[in-house]
């Protein structure tokens, strides 16, 4: 879905061994797909990475001084883990002045672009490439936009013959599903709603002492470095949080400690997309900074021993469980 995407718009544009691509450093919030090198982007290009500031957040105008030493071909905006608006004009304008074409992957936060609560990369941005299933709610796919009639001509033929055969009909006919409830007043709503949940959980998590990301969030996501919150891997509390009921992932987050590694982070990531289809509002996002925060705290530190819990007192864990899953189903799955 959305890695051939990516590849798909740099195969239209690239050569192999010879092309240049900018893009987010995977443990500051960037995609596999934006050059790492266990990813075929990162063995087929030259690739220069940018990062967060000592903020968490972007910095343009290095990022536009970067930009202009590597001189890319591609310059690629848009986010795994980044919490913050992007600011899809600064980039724009930075690949027009190198001669690149700027590459928006908004994945993450395409349906909130849909639902007006992000701003769109267009006009600013050549091409545009996201998934479906995330924000936006539909199935599994990926979908590239472009401004211009020889970027699509090139695109297409880069990926048909390229890199696919033929069409599958049921996922585009889901997906016309999908972009038709995109256009409603329901999901303008719900796209605001999902940024106000989110804010409103951050806000309660850090009033708890917890480390979030950049201070807060503009979007759909949160990530918090439970590393220097609680002296706990961020792969242990993911883990831990699935078996009573809470489901997020573990992550990279910028600035970590020296322990960090990408299978081993030092952050969490939570998102509130799910929640918000399900009708949950701000006041609901307190009880669940609550179960997360209650949880964390009764999770040991240190060294975990084969066959040892690692829970502080598992009867409370017990109890937290249950009253996490009676919380859930007092809301409604999807209806539609």
């Amino acid at each position: 879905s959305g890695a051939p995407a990516n590849l798909g718009v740099y195969t239209a544009f690239l050569k192999p061994f010879e092309g240049r691509i900018m893009a987010m450093r995977l443990d500051h919030g960037g995609h596999l797909t934006h050059g790492s090198p266990v990813s075929v982007t990162g063995q087929w290009f030259e690739i220069q990475h940018y990062g967060c500031n000592e903020h968490d957040v972007l910095d343009y105008d290095e990022i536009r001084r970067m930009a202009i030493e590597f001189k890319p071909n591609v310059l690629v905006c848009g986010y795994t883990a980044y919490p913050r608006t992007i600011d899809f004009a600064r980039f724009g304008a930075i690949a027009r002045e190198v001669g690149a074409i700027s590459l928006a992957d908004v994945s993450h936060i395409a349906g909130l672009i849909a639902g007006g609560a992000h701003p769109s990369p267009f006009p600013h941005i050549d091409i545009v490439s996201f998934t479906t299933h995330k924000t936006l709610r539909g199935p599994r796919g990926a979908i590239i936009l472009s401004q211009k009639p020889e970027h699509a001509e090139a695109i297409d033929k880069a990926v048909f013959p390229g890199l696919q055969g033929g069409p599958h009909f049921a996922t585009i006919a889901s997906l016309a599903v999908a972009l038709h409830e995109a256009e409603s007043e329901g999901f303008r709503n719900y796209a605001a709603q999902v940024v106000r949940n989110a804010q409103a959980l951050a806000a309660h998590l850090m009033e708890k002492g917890y480390h979030v990301s950049s201070g807060g969030t503009d979007n759909h996501l949160l990530l918090v470095d439970v590393r220097k919150s609680a002296s706990l891997p961020g792969k242990r509390v993911a883990e831990l949080l699935e078996d009573i009921g809470i489901v997020l992932n573990f992550n990279t987050v910028p600035n970590a400690s020296d322990r960090q590694k990408p299978l081993f982070p030092d952050g969490i990531r939570m998102g509130t997309p799910c929640l918000t289809t399900r009708g949950m509002k701000e006041n609901h996002m307190a009880a669940v900074a609550d179960f997360i925060h209650l949880a964390i705290s009764n999770m040991k530190t240190g060294k975990i021993e084969k066959d040892e819990t690692p829970w502080k007192d598992p009867a409370v864990t017990e109890k937290l469980a249950a009253d996490i899953r009676a919380f859930a189903l007092s809301f409604p799955t999807f209806t539609w």
